[in-house]
């Protein structure tokens, strides 16, 4: 027969040894034989699938999909190293999360929230949200699209770094800059359209954007940064529509 140590984390059939899972916890299950001679257990763990991620934000996983919902900012205190460090509380499912669908309400994306989902795919912002900061999709490698809404006034840097497999990505038509290496190493990136809101690229903004092959820069703006482009070794065109004088050779260099 079988028996838990906690039935508010997890209940066992006595006869058939089948698993409930409950509530997240630890607790011990334990067999015995029928005449209660030998017995054994095992430690189990349930990982949560629901909390807070902001003072009134709130995660859920399930299938593949994480939804954050509720109102205001997320956690800015979480963080993502490339040595394992994790402290998200969605760590546990990172490699299976295909699918973020972000409620509207929920204000800002802070650093690191979703960065290293290497498996996302489809990612849903809503136009309540203002910002994206640092790191926030850094080495999301099987992203290939995105949207960005009119309603994001301001990106940190870093924001998409690696996102080896990014093709087009549409911008925010209220941003005012390209923050620092924010599409570095995108190397599948083939287009994207810089907004007319735009002021200043800063330090490789598109550094080793490899598939990139034209560039339009729209008048309003005044600031470019050292190799913006550098490494973007299909770039045939780059347009400039701005008034100021930049030394473009500088910016792909």
């Amino acid at each position: 027969y079988f028996y838990s140590s906690n039935n508010t984390v997890a209940s066992i059939n006595v006869y058939s040894g089948e698993i409930t899972a409950i509530a997240a916890g630890t607790c011990k299950l334990t067999c015995v034989t029928s005449d209660d001679i030998f017995s054994d257990y095992l430690d189990l763990t349930v990982l949560p699938v629901s909390g807070l991620c902001g003072s009134d934000a709130t995660w859920t996983y399930q299938d593949g999909t994480l939804t954050i919902s509720g109102t205001g900012a997320m956690d800015n205190t979480y963080n993502v190293t490339d040595s394992g460090e994790d402290t998200r509380p969605w760590a546990p499912y990172k490699a299976n999360i295909h699918t973020l669908i972000i409620e509207s309400g929920i204000t800002s994306i802070e650093e690191h929230c979703f960065e290293s989902l290497k498996a996302l795919k489809t990612v849903s912002i809503p136009s309540t949200v203002t910002l994206i900061d640092f790191k926030a999709f850094r080495k999301c490698t099987g992203l290939e699209t995105i949207t960005i809404p009119n309603s994001v006034t301001a990106m940190g840097g870093i924001v998409f770094d690696g996102c080896t497999s990014l093709k087009t990505i549409t911008l925010s038509n209220k941003l005012t800059s390209i923050p620092y290496r924010a599409f570095y190493n995108c190397t599948k990136l083939q287009e994207i359209t810089i907004p007319t809101t735009v002021k200043s690229i800063a330090w490789g903004a598109f550094y080793n954007c490899q598939s990139l092959t034209s560039i339009v820069i729209p008048d309003s703006v005044n600031s470019i940064a050292y190799s913006c482009f550098s490494n973007c070794t299909s770039l045939a065109s780059v347009v400039v529509y701005a008034d100021e004088t930049f030394d473009v050779a500088a910016s792909i260099t």
